[in-house]
């Protein structure tokens, strides 16, 4: 798999040296979904039997991070994996993540593993499911120790 670091000890769970939780007190961020990202996570509009998964280049425009929290809700949805979402963010956010506070970024550059990647702008976006509930429990983990190499993600082919 692509970006396998094999010489970095990266865990999930390690302490991180960066702040990854919010302050409970802060406004949240520009990112929120809105109702046109809850409409379609309830199927209001045009249907689809599955969401595409990126099979190319998915980096967003800095015009279009705030449609992340929604493709980020669609395809934990359709069953992506905290690891290949982790992924995702890499390629989509990496050094454009300003709304997010330079998170994905940060983390990346750390060298943590893409599912504390996901996990972590889940918790951040408070990201929830139909019912509710948090979306970061329900997702399944992936390979947990599966590291970003520091910098722009990199497709090997």
């Amino acid at each position: 798999m692509a970006h396998h670091d094999t010489n970095a000890k990266c865990r999930l769970g390690e302490q991180s040296n960066i702040m990854h939780s919010r302050d409970p007190n802060r406004s949240s961020p520009d990112l929120k979904r809105t109702g046109a990202f809850i409409d379609r996570e309830k199927g209001a509009g045009e249907k689809r039997s599955k969401p595409e998964f990126p099979s190319g280049p998915v980096r967003v425009d800095k015009d279009e991070i705030h449609m992340l929290p929604g493709t980020l809700v669609t395809y934990a949805k359709a069953g992506m994996s905290a690891m290949e979402l982790g992924q995702v963010l890499h390629e989509a956010a990496y050094d454009n993540d300003e709304p997010l506070g330079h998170l994905v970024t940060a983390l990346v550059d750390e060298g943590r593993p893409y599912a504390e990647i996901a996990l972590t702008v889940f918790r951040w976006l408070d990201l929830r499911d139909d019912a509710g509930g948090k979306l970061f429990v329900a997702l399944k983990l992936g390979d947990t120790e599966l590291c970003p190499m520091p910098g722009p993600y990199v497709r090997e082919i």
